[in-house]
């Protein structure tokens, strides 16, 4: 048996560049880059690095990759696992409403081949707010957790192939495609879960009016917006329409109504939506119907019916003087047919039996 020797070969750049406690300054970066260390092997035309670092403020990055220097072509890849809150705001001034808490892990790669530029990123991030002026007086950030980016974008094309987190005790993900050249955009958003108890705190109107959960999605193609929510196991209380109603009526029961579910599907284009298949299944009524909504004035058209639940409505000694509704009341149900015109603003909405 005959053994023979593995030889390797090393490949000895022509020179190399070591840099100790190095700073570097660019117009085009917003902070300069300090303690930068490592080497930059070159052969021939081309440049090497796999232990360059540096630090821009307080977070320290990891340089590695190759460039060509003549045919202008580079692979490079930059990396920090512990990208400091303020420095990711001061490094990225035009993400707004964006307030991480905790230190992020980024990964970014530029390349560029054939005049085709390309930047690839990804980002986590475990705790952070989203803030806006437009939510509730006193709750001007919303807190999330869980952040994963992972996106490119080059001359032709923005892709964020995945943008996902959790807020309201649910979880949002987020696609989507951009073509810089014709100027289209496509995406596919998807809400699941969200807790509506949370949710509405951030609203002055519905704050502890609406609880159950909360599933949306929502897609863009050929700038046409399509999609479903899905509200189920809640309940409303103490809104204004059932209040009023429930005074007219004299029942109690109705200032708070349990649902098993709330659904729709929708498609809209430029001044028209049209709302599929809306269901409601609650304690006092069943509901369905389909609507169209249109125009700069938002005229409304649609039609349906409303099945009342007659029990919620048997405590009612105000109902009981009108004669005709005492032989309704021994009965489980009424359907009631549903007509609904005027406009968003000004619903007329008749009903016949």
């Amino acid at each position: 048996m005959l053994i023979y020797p593995i030889a390797t070969f090393a490949v000895i750049p022509d020179y190399e560049l070591h840099l100790v406690d190095g700073e570097f300054e660019h117009s085009k970066f917003l902070r300069p880059m300090t303690n930068i260390n490592g080497k930059v092997s070159f052969f021939e035309n081309k440049g090497i690095t796999d232990s360059l670092y540096f630090k821009i403020n307080n977070s320290t990055f990891h340089l590695k990759g190759e460039f060509f220097l003549k045919m202008k072509k580079w692979d490079l890849i930059i990396k920090s696992v512990n990208l400091n809150p303020e420095d990711f705001i001061t490094l990225l001034p035009k993400i707004k409403n964006f307030e991480p808490i905790t230190p992020i892990i980024a990964r970014l790669r530029f390349t560029r081949d054939k005049k085709l530029e390309k930047r690839e990123f990804f980002f986590h991030v475990k705790e952070f707010n989203l803030s806006s002026t437009k939510i509730a007086d006193g709750l001007k950030k919303i807190p999330c957790d869980n952040l994963y980016v992972k996106a490119t974008d080059s001359s032709d094309n923005l892709n964020i192939e995945k943008l996902k987190f959790n807020l309201f005790k649910g979880e949002l993900l987020y696609k989507q495609n951009t073509n810089k050249k014709n100027d289209t955009e496509s995406f596919d958003a998807q809400l699941t879960n969200i807790d509506l108890k949370e949710l509405m705190k951030y609203s002055e109107t519905y704050k502890n009016k609406v609880y159950g959960k909360l599933t949306v999605k929502t897609i863009k193609k050929n700038k046409i917006i399509s999609g479903y929510f899905k509200a189920s196991a809640g309940y409303l209380q103490n809104l204004e329409f059932l209040k009023n109603l429930a005074d007219r009526a004299k029942v109690k029961s109705l200032s708070k109504i349990f649902f098993s579910n709330i659904s729709a599907s929708f498609v809209q284009k430029k001044h028209f939506m049209e709302i599929k298949n809306f269901k409601l299944n609650s304690s006092i009524m069943d509901a369905e119907f389909d609507l169209n909504i249109s125009g700069v004035d938002k005229k409304l058209k649609g039609r349906g019916f409303i099945r009342l639940k007659l029990k919620a409505f048997s405590s009612s000694r105000k109902l009981k003087h009108f004669g005709f509704l005492k032989g309704l009341m021994k009965r489980n149900t009424l359907k009631l047919r549903l007509r609904i015109g005027g406009t968003l603003d000004d619903p007329q909405i008749r009903t016949r039996i």
